[in-house]
């Protein structure tokens, strides 16, 4: 799967992952959970009007899966400063198509299934 995050149209992340379908059962419980982290710094008003004063800022996304069924992933989508979680929401990442969300102004997240070798 291929995942851009885009601020105002330019990436802030790009990545592609392997992902494979399983029943829940079969996971085994020590599995980790994967976390895709990266950094960008932008005004944090661009979440809610309630950030504004605290003007720009680092950030940190983090991406992981949170849920699916046959032709979707959910993934969870967060971002925060080191002291505020300015943002949690979840993108839906649907099979055979690109999937987009708008997460807040100018921040947007796609995803598209990337064919393999044994797909």
């Amino acid at each position: 799967m291929r995942v851009t995050v885009q601020l105002n149209r330019r990436p802030v992340y790009s990545g592609v992952f392997p992902v494979c379908r399983m029943r829940r059962k079969d996971i085994p419980d020590e599995s980790p959970q994967k976390v895709l982290a990266f950094r960008f710094r932008t005004s944090a008003g661009i979440f809610a009007s309630e950030f504004g004063p605290m003007g720009s800022q680092e950030l940190e996304g983090n991406i992981w899966r949170t849920g699916g069924d046959p032709d979707a992933i959910l993934l969870g989508v967060s971002f925060a400063t080191p002291d505020r979680i300015l943002l949690n929401s979840v993108h839906v990442a649907q099979r055979n198509q690109v999937s987009r969300s708008v997460l807040a102004r100018g921040l947007t997240i796609s995803s598209s299934w990337v064919q393999g070798p044994q797909d």
